[in-house]
């Protein structure tokens, strides 16, 4: 399997462990979405830089993301309340596979965030996520 086949079915396998879970009906990969269509809560998965360490003839690979969840509440804390319980049971999802249907070694939380996401400033709007971590191991193979 070539890299951006790899990168392709992890994100289709995040993609489907988040709809089973079945917490929020919109789920979205990557910061391009028509906003206006959204109605929270909202759960999206916002890749980042990951490190690829190297090792002997492959790669390991330590693919970041941050799984954010935007509720709609105009009571402040029953929004940031139900932000958490959702990012905590979408987050729980995605470690519980371990694998993602064995297509990486692991699934882990790294960091709570606990907030509004970046550039979030609607005053009903509450927001909370966690920066999660897949790692798997990459090796290019010879034509």
């Amino acid at each position: 399997m070539e890299q951006h086949e790899l990168l392709e079915e992890i994100r289709v396998n995040i993609r489907s462990t988040l709809k089973k879970a079945r917490l929020a009906d919109a789920i979205n990969y990557g910061d391009h979405t028509t906003v206006d269509k959204l109605r929270p809560p909202v759960i999206w998965v916002l890749p980042s830089d990951s490190p690829i360490d190297h090792s002997g003839m492959g790669e390991m690979w330590t693919y970041r993301f941050t799984l954010a969840v935007v509720v709609k509440d105009t009571d402040p804390d029953r929004g940031f309340l139900k932000a958490n319980e959702i990012a905590g049971k979408a987050s729980a999802a995605l470690v519980k596979t371990r694998t993602l249907d064995k297509t990486v070694r692991d699934v882990r939380r790294v960091t709570y965030l606990p907030g509004p996401v970046r550039g979030m400033t609607a005053k009903q709007l509450h927001a909370a996520g966690y920066m999660m971590e897949v790692r798997f191991r990459y090796l290019e193979r010879e034509d």
